[in-house]
């Protein structure tokens, strides 16, 4: 009776937290399916293409200076869980930060041979949206998946919120969205 109890409490932690993390996305993507015709409403077409362009760079970008090390932290956390010390060695964030500063400084580089319009507010992206999917990763590695989906959804509300602000009411145009994204993140 009592690995049918362990099992059953096993298979009920599972929904809970598939329950949870799957509010904490789909919070997300709601809130980019709402975005989405607000964009076309108030960008031009160039606009929601640059848009577009910037946020698919970011999203090639952000794995590559990250070299998977969110994942990793979540994988070394899950194996911590319970040990304090060997959670403590899990420092992924310091790695992180000396690669997005690498990349940071390398983007400056090339930027002043090749103009990139809203460099800065790229770069800003970029490495915000780093520092925030590390957090979330540790979050998680933590077994804290109500705070995951928390976050998740401030972020996408927030990032509905500026996107609002500053694209329809502010006419920013794509630094409104650029910001909005850093911001939320």
């Amino acid at each position: 009776a009592s690995i049918w109890v362990r099992r059953m409490s096993k298979q009920s932690e599972l929904v809970k937290n598939t329950l949870i993390l799957g509010l904490g996305k789909l919070s997300t993507q709601f809130i980019a399916f709402i975005l989405l015709p607000i964009y076309t409403v108030f960008l031009t077409p160039d606009q929601f293409g640059t848009v577009d362009l910037i946020t698919s760079y970011i999203i090639l970008l952000a794995p590559l200076v990250m070299v998977q090390l969110d994942r990793a932290s979540f994988r070394l956390l899950v194996d911590a869980r319970g040990n304090r010390e060997q959670a403590k060695k899990v420092n992924t964030l310091r790695i992180v930060a000396t690669a997005s500063i690498v990349a940071g400084l390398l983007f400056a580089a090339i930027s002043i041979y090749w103009q990139v319009q809203y460099s800065i507010l790229i770069v800003g992206a970029v490495m915000i949206t780093i520092l925030s999917g590390l957090l979330l990763q540790f979050a998680r590695g933590f077994g804290k998946n109500t705070h995951f989906a928390i976050a998740s959804i401030l972020t996408a509300a927030t990032n509905l919120v500026v996107s609002v602000g500053l694209v329809v009411f502010l006419w920013m145009g794509v630094e409104g969205v650029l910001w909005a994204l850093v911001a939320s993140n």
